[in-house]
């Protein structure tokens, strides 16, 4: 088998059929599309089984029972241990697969033999390209250094999909994904990034990234950013343990700052727990006193989110706190 297909599935009884559609329809047979039923309020998974019935196509089609939902994460790691292919794909299935993604990824493994991962292109559902590889880089690199830097800046999509891992690689490392959190995307990029020798580009269209589906986990937390932060917090006290490189310790700093902690309490509707979480983590979160008293004040004072990010703010309040002797 050359590629295992990890599909989560969770209240997506309006995106399935055209996803699981779009991996039918694929010009690239030689794979295994491991559904994983997470256990959603819909008939998604229904919907799913009754699409499977009806292919006769090559391609391989298995639903992966759960006895209760677990989160993204947990049904990923659950496809991990099922999968058998010589690489790995992972789709969300509010999202679809363009019609020769897996020719054209599958492509590059052929032309490169060995690579760790190839990544496609991307388009976004509001019409225009989420993210554009051409010109941007080489079509193959085995320059370590170069790969982990684009990926700890964020040049290449932190997102998981849209890519093919070289499954011995994660099973040799033991890589599964950072459970009960959210941007488990980042922390598995994060470890997946200590590994990664060698990488391809496709300039081509490979995945279509959707936007609209409103029972989205994502969707819902941006209508309160506190699990959000939560789950930040938690990554930057998993990166900051593990950081042993300049390269990752700058990720670390760009990952969370304080700043960036303002901008989502405005948005949190427990900021009380997060800034517990910030005091008992302190050893891990290396923030200052000034700092946290200007989280506290920026939520007390409800400030607009435009004097939250103005620089001249920050260097102002900066300068407060050390004439009160904070900083």
């Amino acid at each position: 088998m050359k590629i295992s297909i990890i599909l989560p599935v969770y209240n997506v009884e309006n995106y399935i059929e055209d996803c699981l559609k779009s991996i039918m329809d694929q010009t690239f047979s030689d794979f295994e599309c491991l559904i994983v039923d997470d256990c959603g309020e819909d008939s998604s998974i229904d919907v799913a089984r009754s699409i499977i019935s009806e292919y006769t196509g090559n391609a391989s089609f298995e639903i992966i029972e759960s006895e209760k939902n677990g989160g993204i994460s947990v049904a990923r790691n659950k496809g991990l241990k099922r999968a058998t292919g010589e690489f790995l794909m992972f789709v969300d299935s509010d999202d679809k697969l363009c019609p020769n993604a897996l020719e054209l990824l599958v492509a590059m493994t052929e032309k490169y033999p060995g690579v760790d991962l190839v990544q496609g292109n991307i388009l976004c559902d509001r019409k225009s390209k989420y993210w554009n590889i051409a010109g941007r880089f080489p079509e193959f690199s085995s320059n370590r250094y170069w790969i982990r830097e684009q990926i700890l800046l964020w040049h290449i999509p932190i997102s998981v999909w849209g890519k093919l891992y070289r499954r011995d690689l994660i099973v040799s490392n033991d890589l599964t994904f950072m459970e009960g959190y959210m941007h488990e995307d980042v922390a598995w990029l994060f470890d997946f990034q200590k590994y990664i020798t060698s990488i391809a580009f496709v300039e081509d269209m490979c995945y279509y990234y959707r936007t609209d589906n409103c029972s989205s986990m994502m969707h819902n937390a941006n209508k309160d950013r506190t699990y959000s932060l939560l789950s930040y917090l938690a990554l930057y006290k998993k990166a900051a343990i593990e950081a042993d490189t300049m390269i990752e310790k700058k990720f670390v700093f760009n990952l969370l700052s304080p700043m960036k902690i303002a901008e989502l309490l405005k948005e949190s509707k427990n900021a009380d727990t997060i800034l517990a979480e910030i005091d008992e983590t302190k050893d891990f979160f290396k923030i200052s006193p000034v700092d946290k008293v200007f989280l506290r004040q920026t939520r007390m004072f409800k400030l607009p989110l435009y004097v939250v990010n103005n620089p001249i703010f920050e260097k102002l309040y900066f300068l407060w706190g050390k004439k009160i002797g904070l900083a």
